[in-house]
């Protein structure tokens, strides 16, 4: 018998001597001498008594099974807990900053090498396999994985990173050797019979939206010249497109043709448009959340996942791990200048991985409240915890009800 269950067995005596004791007593509450405040005392004893053996029994259950309103509150209250630990994490024990602070003034290879010493690396890595092994619930992790990765991609400003990038190509590279290809594909295109035959249509139709136009003494003229073939809709096709292939090979041979001109500064002008807030970029960011709201991951992180944890794939894995983490740190403990950058690489990474590690926090725990800490788990563990001292306040507070109860009863006889 542990600690909590003998103080549950001490503090629900106390509920039964106290109860058997006021039902003894009721006979003599009228009798003269000290059987009344007698007979008050326990009355306030055991209703303290039933009100904190009411209040702490309700926490963690229903009291006789009834389902009585606010009761069960920490199995009811399972999941507001693990959010609500997530919040206590983060915003008090600890917070972003706490824990940069932290990686700025910490060691990081001589605490792997201290570690690496007294565990050694096959013991490190068959560790590593054993956790790895215990992951088998591939669906809920991969659920975790298209979250954490959809929700990261639908906050990315994508039309800023697009003009970023665009704009570091233009400020770190020339322009040249992305506009001739561009240009030859251009060419190319004109050149197509599609091309050809989609700017005849375009001319024709334009004409017929002309002629409607005209006056009824012009319209004659038209379709006299049209029926001669002064207006032929083909050859004006094909003399456009000449024109304009040929002006893409001047372009296409002097450096600083007009259309080149052109190409480097609308380039720079677009680069300006997606960094800043204009109607593109945020077409561009709408247009992008919409794709992300297409994507799904779970299905191919599982593969992966279940691929990766195979019972073959962690066999073979554990050598090849070992022996990379003893070469490992035989290389930082022989090189100071190693571990130095170690130290600075790994602040880092720790450092800007950090938004990931919040982000990942909330799933990570909802998933152990839900599958590894379950109401009945919680129960358990919090009674294992607090619940003698639960129990021990239950005790005290029928002792303080009986002494309250008393001291009212004797300053409402007083007289006046």
């Amino acid at each position: 018998m542990n600690r909590f269950e003998r103080q549950r067995r001490h503090a629900n005596l106390l509920l039964i001597g106290l109860a058997i004791a006021f039902v003894g007593c009721i006979p003599f509450r009228d009798h003269g001498g000290a059987w009344p405040w007698i007979f008050i005392m326990l009355e306030a004893s055991l209703a303290a008594a039933c009100a904190d053996w009411f209040a702490i029994t309700a926490l963690f259950r229903r009291p006789f099974g009834l389902p009585i309103p606010h009761t069960a509150i920490v199995p009811r209250k399972h999941d507001d807990i693990g959010t609500g630990l997530v919040k206590l994490i983060r915003e008090r024990l600890l917070p972003v900053e706490t824990l940069r602070e932290a990686i700025r003034q910490s060691q990081p290879a001589e605490f792997i090498l201290a570690q690496a010493r007294r565990s050694g690396p096959g013991e490190i890595a068959a560790a590593a396999i054993h956790w790895l092994q215990r992951l088998d619930d591939t669906g809920s992790l991969a659920a975790q994985l298209h979250a954490v990765i959809t929700g990261a991609l639908r906050r990315t400003a994508i039309a800023t990173r697009l003009g970023g990038i665009l704009d570091r190509e233009l400020q770190e590279t020339s322009l040249e050797p992305m506009i001739d290809p561009l240009l030859d594909s251009l060419d190319d295109l004109l050149g197509s019979e599609a091309c050809a035959l989609a700017l005849e249509n375009r001319f024709r139709a334009w004409k017929r939206e002309q002629s409607e136009r005209l006056d009824w003494w012009k319209r004659p003229l038209v379709e006299l010249a049209d029926a001669t073939g002064a207006l032929n809709e083909a050859e004006a096709a094909q003399d456009g497109v000449e024109a304009i292939r040929k002006e893409l090979a001047q372009a296409r041979a002097c450096p600083e043709h007009e259309l080149r001109v052109a190409l480097r500064s609308w380039a720079g002008k677009l680069a300006d448009d997606l960094q800043g807030e204009t109607l593109l970029a945020g077409a561009i960011d709408e247009w992008w959340a919409e794709v992300v709201e297409t994507m799904d991951f779970r299905e191919p992180a599982e593969d992966l996942l279940r691929h990766l944890l195979s019972a073959e794939n962690l066999s073979a894995l554990q050598p090849a791990l070992a022996d990379a983490i003893e070469r490992s740190l035989a290389a930082v403990s022989g090189d100071a200048e190693l571990a130095a950058r170690l130290d600075e690489r790994t602040r880092k990474v720790l450092s800007e991985s950090l938004p990931l590690v919040y982000e990942l926090l909330e799933p990570f725990v909802k998933y152990v409240f839900a599958q590894r800490l379950t109401e009945a788990d919680l129960v358990r563990f919090i009674e294992e915890e607090v619940g003698d001292v639960l129990q021990q306040l239950r005790i005290t507070g029928t002792i303080v009800g009986g002494i309250v109860g008393l001291g009212l009863a004797l300053l409402l006889s007083l007289p006046g």
